[in-house]
């Protein structure tokens, strides 16, 4: 049988042993949860930034098209023209063809 001091020490010796279990176990749940949450906000932050970008490239993308919209335009035009131009006849053909090419280089690069 034990005594009373014994009892007691035991029951303090019980108590600090199932404090301490529940509180480890808190503090790894805890800093797993701190864990989740730093993953979780990189994840918002990452998707932020990949939305911005994609807001950024549709908003290229669209001023590439009205570019391109016009460029398209342009040379629609210029073959409406050139398809409109009578034949020329077979002995100047060569030299139509020529000047032709020439116009078109020019037209390509106006700054040269």
């Amino acid at each position: 049988c034990y005594d009373s001091s014994g009892l007691t020490s035991l029951w303090f010796v019980f108590r600090f042993a199932t404090k301490s279990y529940h509180r480890e176990p808190s503090a790894r749940y805890f800093n797993q949860s701190v864990e989740c949450l730093n993953l979780w906000h990189d994840t918002l932050t990452a998707m932020d930034a990949l939305t911005m970008a994609a807001a950024a490239r549709e908003k290229e993308a669209a001023k590439a098209m009205r570019g391109a919209t016009t460029a398209a335009a342009q040379h629609t035009g210029n073959a409406k023209k050139m398809q409109a131009l009578p034949s020329a006849a077979p002995e100047k053909q060569c030299a139509v063809v020529y000047v032709e090419q020439i116009k078109y280089v020019q037209s390509r690069h106006p700054n040269d």
